[in-house]
């Protein structure tokens, strides 16, 4: 089976999508390639799957708007043209792109899946009139109609698809993110880290509400000015986090790390993972965290319940003050060492294994 991939980009930080993709071209012997509109070619994510074997083809079109729309049509129809006997399916995981699985299917691609990721978020009316277009359309052209989660697929498929759905859990090798004591110890040490540490893992953009994670640690460090904060990724909101630890003088508590190819050590070294999205579309980040045994406190209404797999997930609304969600994260603090690698083998038997 030899199956290629469509994602609108790869950024400079690895995203869910990419570990997605990247999972399964690690794990099986499917040939697994990508198609692309945009690259960035120095980023970390770009180099793990061209190490894992995925060739990358890039359409050099980083921003798809009404003028290279018709440049962009004809582009993946001429790419299709002269691909189509290579590849055996085409895995769309940007429904709303246009067109995609139309010029896929008429070039001669056997089989077309849709992926659902997240909900498709947008204010202007007419662009959600007309990306709901487009929606139905790929999916008049699909086979498959793939999701990470069965709510986020309810608002995004058309209701004629709802019977049809397959909700694809979004596994991870759980063996890479075992609790390792040892490992905890040797990273508090070299980050001087003695008391509490909190963790975040995602990209530096608004949904993923940075502003009030420092909100909270603020808080926290009133309690406990010991503790430290974790934060992992890259975006365009860095240095607005940066600027606003800086001017509430916690810049020297706050670790930010940038991309990484293994988050493990520092999920081992943190006592709680905050995770006030809001919006996601399963959260990846909150399985790995449970695979490491560390508690999850995520935003009610805004992460899917399918994402505690575990009982170490708890939900508190974002309309909570700081203060609220402090108290939670400090009470699901109760873990034992010996009892963090068992939740391994927990997300093992809830089917997030690969």
């Amino acid at each position: 089976m030899r199956v290629l991939h469509y994602v609108t980009g790869i950024s400079r930080d690895i995203g869910g999508i990419e570990k997605f993709i990247l999972n399964i071209a690690e794990k099986s012997d499917y040939r697994i390639d990508i198609l692309t509109r945009n690259v960035y070619e120095d980023s970390i994510a770009y180099s793990m799957l061209c190490n894992a074997g995925v060739i990358v083809y890039n359409l050099n079109m980083p921003h798809l708007n009404i003028r290279n729309i018709i440049p962009f049509w004809k582009a993946i129809a001429d790419f299709f043209k002269h691909n189509s006997e290579t590849y055996d399916s085409l895995h769309i995981h940007y429904v709303v792109e246009p067109f995609l699985a139309k010029y896929a299917k008429q070039s001669g691609i056997k089989l077309t899946m849709l992926h659902v990721h997240s909900k498709v978020i947008c204010s202007n009316l007419i662009f959600q009139i007309i990306k709901r277009y487009f929606i139905k359309l790929n999916c008049r052209w699909s086979d498959y109609y793939l999701a990470c989660s069965k709510d986020v697929a309810n608002k995004v498929y058309p209701a004629k698809y709802h019977e049809k759905i397959i909700v694809i859990n979004n596994g991870i090798d759980c063996s890479q993110y075992r609790f390792e004591p040892e490992i905890r110890e040797l990273y508090k040490e070299k980050y001087n880290a003695h008391g509490i540490v909190m963790c975040h893992v995602g990209r530096f953009v608004k949904i993923k509400n940075h502003e009030f994670i420092i909100d909270i640690f603020i808080g926290i460090l009133r309690n406990y000015p010991d503790a430290k904060l974790i934060l992992a990724g890259e975006g365009p909101e860095k240095k607005n986090i940066q600027e606003k630890c800086k001017k509430n003088k916690i810049d020297e508590k706050v670790i930010f790390l940038g991309d990484v190819k293994d988050i493990t050590p520092y999920l081992s070294m943190s006592d709680a993972f905050i995770f006030p999205s809001f919006s996601e579309g399963l959260g990846i980040v909150a399985i790995e965290a449970q695979a490491n045994g560390l508690p999850v406190v995520a935003s009610l209404d805004n992460v899917p319940k399918e994402v505690a797999i575990t009982d170490l997930v708890k939900f508190i609304p974002l309309s909570n003050n700081p203060d609220e969600w402090l108290s939670m994260i400090v009470s699901s603090i109760v873990l034992e060492k010996n009892t963090r690698r068992e939740y391994n083998e927990k997300v093992v038997r809830a089917g997030f294994d690969i």
